[in-house]
């Protein structure tokens, strides 16, 4: 039986008894104090022999160097001073187990290529640029490194170029490189091809955003997907080199070193490497280029290289050109739009006037306001001055048109009703400027893709743009002021939450820069300011709406002489002098009946308000 070599070091010396114990051949053993002991070590062992090495990595670097010629069979094992070995060679934490792993199997997964970069060698991997972190397990620790490290966060402009001389131009934060088949082994989720040796792999980290390197790290190197995630590129190749106009750092197994080039290659040796996973080896020479989540178009690489990383993704190109293309269009006022507004006005105050609300909701829908005020968010948060004057004056007639039509029918009309529906509009609270906040958003999302832009007709539905307007236009044509402006400022709390978050919600789709979207946020305030001051006002009727409701709803019968009285609180009702509680107050027939007077006396008394109510009575 062939005797095997055990090359270790002091610091792994209580090892090497329980190591010769659980190996079954005879076992020659030498302590080694450094290269030259080594060296030594090695001028005594024979071609052909198997070495067991409890070396740190240092050292198994050296080793590497002295046997690359030498028909060695090497093995090293587990333990704390060799952890770029065992992340690299995929081998089991634990030396116990890694050994009976190698004995069950005929021979151990053996390899015969050494990862070089500028002649160093590589045991586990290299890393160029960033430091991020996403071997770590625990996301919390990745997150932190993120956080220490945010401020440095800008992508650099790297040239890699195969070994078949594709040329590779992209800007990126950091690149992982290492051999192929351990690192897609390590990192399955980001690398979706079966993992084989053979050739040299680089992952390259360029998100685009702050927002996406966050999604990034919380992914790790997860990818249920099976596909490279956005702002992750892949190349595999025989050999890489990688340079760049700035000197750019890198870390070789904790290593650091900086340089302009970087020549990446497998290297071909005679002796033979134990790994802790068995992996084919790749014999073709195809290579691997996938580049389409980062960014290689020359513009984009200026772009990204020259600033740090914004906090939200911009849009490509061509979602940009779609959409400023469609909201140019909407932006002016065309034939359509004001046949389309005409019918919807109408239609909305012929609902009002018949207090139907299936009738107005049909006008919602054909109403087709939402289109400029979508447009001219567009324009204030580019401060794209056309975009915004064509929309403004969109949106303007189209109001004015709107008062108008709204004020002629209620003139034509030969009485004056104010029903359900149109004192609804009447009270605007702060309530309504969220539903618009949130409406507007929604907005934003649908115009800006175009497989959901089915939804805008729900959006309409929501922020109701028309019907205030037509009861601001009947407010008109009746001469009541306090009608006119409460609906008229119903609609401008809609126009500005809109605005405001439209153009919020395209910033953070990238449709703005953060220089602009700073300049656009003066106006911004400004027109939330002139919104929230009348409208706070409005909401204390509102709140004293509230307040009777609660105060109501807890009476559940008065007491009017002997007799106990059912009361039910049936709705509110807004006035112009506020709201009115409208109550059902039950009498019983066929007896001594209290009158009308002594009811509401009791209701008084018992809720103790002044504020006006209508009491409705019933007989059972």
């Amino acid at each position: 039986m062939q005797p095997v070599h055990l090359l270790y070091q002091p610091g792994s010396a209580e090892l090497v008894e329980a190591v010769s114990g659980v190996l079954s051949v005879p076992v020659h053993t030498r302590e080694i104090r450094g290269e030259v002991p080594l060296t030594e070590a090695l001028e005594d062992t024979p071609d052909g022999a198997t070495l067991y090495l409890l070396l740190d990595d240092a050292l198994f670097k050296a080793l590497l160097r002295h046997t690359a010629d030498r028909e060695l069979i090497l093995c090293p094992l587990p333990w704390r001073g060799n952890p770029h070995t065992c992340r690299g060679l995929l081998l089991q934490r634990d030396w116990r187990a890694q050994l009976k792993a190698w004995q069950a199997a005929d021979t151990p997964p053996l390899y015969d290529r050494l990862l070089q970069a500028n002649g160093e060698l590589v045991l586990d991997q290299l890393t160029v640029g960033q430091r991020l972190g996403f071997n770590l397990t625990d996301r919390w620790q990745r997150f932190r490194l993120l956080l220490r490290n945010l401020r440095a966060m800008r992508l650099r402009p790297f040239t890699l170029t195969t070994a078949k001389e594709a040329v590779i131009r992209c800007a990126a934060l950091s690149l992982r490189v290492g051999e192929a088949g351990r690192l897609q082994h390590k990192a399955p989720g980001l690398c979706p091809d079966e993992p084989a040796l053979g050739k040299v792999a680089a992952l390259i980290y360029a998100p685009r955003s702050l927002m996406e390197l966050f999604g990034l790290f919380w992914r790790g190197r997860r990818n249920p997907a099976g596909r490279l995630p956005h702002g992750i590129g892949l190349v595999k190749s025989r050999a890489l080199i990688l340079t760049s106009e700035q000197t750019f750092p890198y870390v070789i197994d904790g290593e650091r070193f900086a340089s302009q080039r970087l020549e990446i290659r497998l290297i071909p040796v005679r002796c033979r490497i134990a790994q802790g996973v068995s992996l084919p080896v790749d014999e073709q020479d195809r290579e691997v280029i996938r580049t389409r989540g980062i960014p290689t178009e020359q513009e984009d690489i200026d772009f990204f290289s020259r600033r740090a990383l914004p906090l939200f993704t911009p849009a490509s190109e061509g979602e940009f050109a779609d959409l400023f293309r469609q909201l140019r269009d909407s932006a002016r006022f065309s034939a359509p739009f004001g046949v389309l507004l005409t019918l919807s006005v109408l239609l909305a105050t012929v609902g009002l006037y018949q207090n139907a609300a299936p009738v107005i909701i049909g006008a919602m829908i054909l109403a087709p306001l939402m289109a400029p005020i979508v447009s001219l968010s567009m324009g204030l948060i580019r401060l794209d001055r056309e975009l915004m004057r064509r929309s403004a004056r969109t949106v303007a007639l189209g109001t004015l048109l709107s008062l108008t039509l709204a004020a002629l029918f209620a003139l034509a009309m030969p009485f004056e009703h104010l029903t359900d529906q149109m004192a609804a509009r009447t009270h605007p609270n702060l309530l309504d400027l969220v539903v618009a906040i949130l409406s507007g958003l929604a907005a934003a999302y649908a115009y800006s893709r175009e497989e959901i832009a089915k939804s805008l007709a729900g959006v309409a539905i929501a922020v109701a743009l028309v019907p205030p307007l037509a009861v601001a236009g009947i407010g008109l044509g009746w001469l009541d002021l306090h009608m006119f402006s409460q609906a008229l400022l119903l609609f401008l709390t809609n126009l500005i939450g809109i605005v405001v978050a439209a153009g919020l919600l395209f910033y953070v789709l990238g449709f703005s820069s953060l220089k602009t979207a700073r300049a656009a946020l003066g106006y911004k305030l400004a027109l939330l300011l002139t919104i929230l001051i009348p409208l706070g006002i409005s909401s204390y009727s509102w709140w004293q709406e509230e307040q009777l409701y609660q105060q109501l709803s807890r009476v559940r019968s008065i007491q009017v002489g002997d007799q106990q009285l059912p009361v039910q609180l049936e709705r509110m009702r807004q006035t112009a002098d506020g709201p009115v509680a409208v109550l059902t107050v039950t009498l019983p027939s066929g007896q001594a009946q209290p009158t009308q007077q002594a009811v509401l006396a009791a209701l008084r008394r018992q809720l103790g308000t002044e504020r006006p109510i209508e009491v409705r009575f019933v007989y059972r």
